[in-house]
């Protein structure tokens, strides 16, 4: 940016109106408000919205867009206990988590993503700052 040129705005609230969600035979399509904080931490796209319509026991999500080279170094012990998928960015319903980080890591291999989202939900503020931790900890935001 030059002197005296203003930062552009950036939109770190939106809102999603639609959202797919897993059931047991695949996913279902759900339309309704989402309000959404987005923000980018060390190059990585993260997501953070609160979905109190879903009454799941959680009161939100978190996603977290990284590329391709970041998951084939990335630690999962670290998320052990805890709920997460993996999915593409352009193809969001193909899920390349089935609980094999080798299956999973010969699944990305294959596929032409070069992005990937890691989504987790969160049932209270204790448990989305735990997970901004762990993430922060191992170096793929920050």
């Amino acid at each position: 940016m030059r002197e005296g040129e203003k930062e552009p705005k950036r939109r770190v609230l939106k809102v999603f109106c639609w959202g797919w969600h897993r059931v047991v035979a695949g996913y279902m399509n759900e339309v309704y408000p989402i309000p959404v904080i987005t923000a980018a931490i060390g190059g990585v796209a993260i997501d953070v919205g609160f979905d109190l319509v879903k009454r799941n026991g959680n009161i939100g999500f978190i996603e977290l867009a990284v590329d391709r080279s970041v998951l084939a170094v990335f630690d999962f012990t670290k998320l052990s206990g805890m709920s997460f998928a993996i999915y593409g960015v352009e193809e969001y319903l193909t899920d390349y988590w089935s609980g094999d980080v080798r299956e999973m890591q010969k699944r990305i291999a294959a596929s032409a993503e070069t992005k990937f989202h890691i989504g987790m939900e969160f049932g209270d503020m204790r448990e989305l700052q735990s997970i901004f931790d762990i993430f922060m900890n191992i170096g793929i935001a920050g």
